[in-house]
């Protein structure tokens, strides 16, 4: 009867071995996930940040350029 318990004691300590390394990988697989996805969030944000950059200037040039003009005018 000892030994029976005990293989049941391994066996039990095995399952949950293995349900805790299931949970820990499903876990990491998620964080991962999240990350990836605050990585792809920043990189968008980053993007629009630089082509408004861009745009302001060539605006910025635009109205230089304008000024340059109107001071030869002058």
């Amino acid at each position: 009867m000892k030994c029976e318990n005990i293989d049941n004691i391994v066996v039990l300590a095995l399952v949950l071995t293995v349900i805790g390394d299931s949970l820990g990988l499903l876990a990491e697989l998620m964080n991962q996930r999240c990350e990836k996805k605050a990585e792809r969030q920043q990189q968008e944000k980053e993007t629009r940040i630089n082509e408004e950059l861009d745009a302001l200037r060539k605006r910025i040039a635009l109205l230089e350029n304008k000024q340059v003009q109107f001071n030869r005018r002058l």
